[in-house]
């Protein structure tokens, strides 16, 4: 059974969780200000819902504005967190983690899995974890774009909770004391380090994330979230079977024999990122105003 299914967005704060009466029926959509692209994208999913056999939410329910809306769904969590993940991805590459409630058993899927797939996957971590019945949580995030931009100074604040779900331990506390963590890479067993956007350390190296076993930069972003879910991002991709959506020739140019380089599934050319850099560097401007 899942207990939340986080999908990171520019506000952060986006994401399903069970409902406290009736966690095998419904669920609670909870949605914290919510910029004019999400709201965009929740009344796609509100419009769907409507239109059920049996409706999941009332014909007049939506979503605030502004402050925490927290909407009752009425379908289990693995129907609604599909039908939302779909609305909320891009077709550029998706990639969904469900994790035990501890964060030790994780399984990735390449897109959104279909409800059936969503149960099994939570009944499987959870039984792997030794944890029968626990409740489990579940991550969609597209994958990142490769090269630019550069990272820009700022504060460094604490993660969010989405971020804190997914890492372990020593993750986390690396993060919150040093603004970084280690990673290792799914396919690879490489390590890799991972900065806040803001750390110093960021604009020293010139991307958030460090080939640590080759000495050299990684090109690759996602500028478009708050800075801890493009941690998470990055985070999730390197340490899945999905290595390779970062680790080839657009994202480590000029790499040549100095490690294992996997061919870029999406085919994308080494001048990926470059057209969008100078716009997300403009989002990226106001990025301190958002963080708080």
């Amino acid at each position: 059974m899942l207990s939340t299914w986080f999908i990171p967005s520019f506000s952060g704060d986006y994401r399903l969780t069970a409902h406290p009466d009736a966690p095998d029926e419904r669920c609670l959509l909870v949605v914290t200000d919510p910029t004019a692209a999400e709201q965009e994208i929740l009344s796609r999913f509100l419009a769907a819902a409507r239109k059920k056999d049996k409706p999941w939410i009332d014909e007049l329910a939506g979503v605030s504005r502004e402050g925490e809306t927290r909407l009752t769904i009425n379908a289990p969590m693995s129907q609604a967190g599909h039908a939302l993940a779909v609305e909320a991805t891009s077709k550029r590459g998706t990639l969904t983690v469900v994790a035990s409630k501890d964060g030790d058993v994780m399984l990735e899927y390449d897109g959104v899995p279909d409800e059936q797939a969503i149960d099994e996957a939570a009944e499987t971590a959870s039984e792997a974890a030794g944890k029968e019945k626990e409740p489990d949580k579940a991550v969609t995030t597209r994958r990142p774009t490769l090269c630019c931009p550069t990272p820009i100074p700022g504060p460094i604040v604490r993660a969010s909770q989405v971020l804190h779900a997914f890492s372990t331990p020593s993750q986390w506390l690396s993060w919150i004391e040093n603004g970084w963590m280690i990673v290792y890479g799914g396919l690879t067993g490489y390590a890799y380090r991972i900065v806040h956007r803001h750390h110093p350390l960021a604009r020293e190296q010139g991307k958030i994330t460090w080939d640590l076993t080759h000495d050299r930069v990684v090109h690759a972003h996602a500028s478009e979230l708050p800075a801890p879910e493009e941690a998470l991002t990055m985070k999730l991709v390197l340490e899945s079977r999905f290595e390779d959506w970062i680790r080839n020739p657009s994202a480590l140019l000029g790499m040549g024999r100095d490690g294992l380089l996997f061919d870029n599934p999406h085919g994308s050319d080494t001048m990926e990122g470059t057209w969008d850099a100078s716009l997300l560097r403009g989002v990226g401007a106001v990025a301190p105003i958002f963080e708080g």
